[in-house]
C-alpha cells in the first residue's frame, strides 16, 4: 500500500490556498505510483478527479484534527523527556 506524504499534501494544500491544484509533475508522479500498485492504466483526467477527491479527503481531516481538542495524558503513557 502506498504511503502518504503528508508534507507534500499540506504544500500542495498550502501552495494554493486550498485551491488543491496538482502541478503536471505531482499528476505524473501520482500516475506512476497508482499504475505500480495497482498494475492498471490510468489516464490524465481520472487521475485529476482522484487526486482532487484525496486532497479534499485530506483537508477534512487536517480541519477535524485543528478542531479537535488536545487529548488529555494517560496515566499509562510513558513519561515525557525535556531537553
Amino acid at each position: 500500500m502506498a504511503r502518504i506524504n503528508h508534507r507534500r499534501v499540506g504544500a500542495i494544500l498550502n501552495a494554493h490556498n486550498g485551491a488543491m491544484r496538482v502541478s503536471d509533475e505531482q499528476l505524473d508522479e501520482f500516475i506512476r505510483g497508482y499504475e505500480a500498485t495497482f498494475k492498471e492504466p490510468l489516464s490524465r483526467d481520472e487521475a485529476r478527479i482522484m487526486t482532487g477527491r484525496l486532497l479534499e479527503l485530506y483537508r477534512l481531516f487536517l480541519r477535524g484534527r485543528r478542531d479537535m481538542p488536545a487529548a488529555p495524558e494517560s496515566p499509562d503513557a510513558p513519561a515525557r523527556l525535556s531537553r
